[in-house]
């Protein structure tokens, strides 16, 4: 069954449809056409270079294994940078912020 889609590749979201075969998928391109990287994205879901789970480090500059993608979360969430603090008050638009 044909699934219509757009292009991932840059910001004008071409119109395509991907329609599944036994090895992978076809690219049908919409009314105006795909550039070459649009006709070749559904040989990205096949190769065999393609990651299908997420990589993390143990240590910086250390080899990267594959996690389960909740770990990988869990490590995303605990890495996330906190707000900093905000120094001074804030006022008005027309005043200047007191630091």
């Amino acid at each position: 069954m044909p699934v219509t889609t757009s292009c991932p590749y840059c910001a004008l979201q071409c119109a395509m449809t991907l329609t599944p075969s036994g090895a992978g998928a076809v690219v049908a391109a919409g009314a105006g056409g795909l550039c070459r990287k649009g006709w070749t994205s559904a040989d990205l879901l096949t190769s065999p270079h393609r990651l299908t789970s997420p990589l993390v480090r143990d240590r910086k500059g250390g080899p990267l294994r594959e996690t389960t993608w909740a770990q990988a979360l869990d490590r995303a969430a605990v890495a996330k940078p906190k707000p900093r603090q905000r120094v001074g008050t804030m006022r008005s638009r027309s005043s200047a912020a007191v630091g």
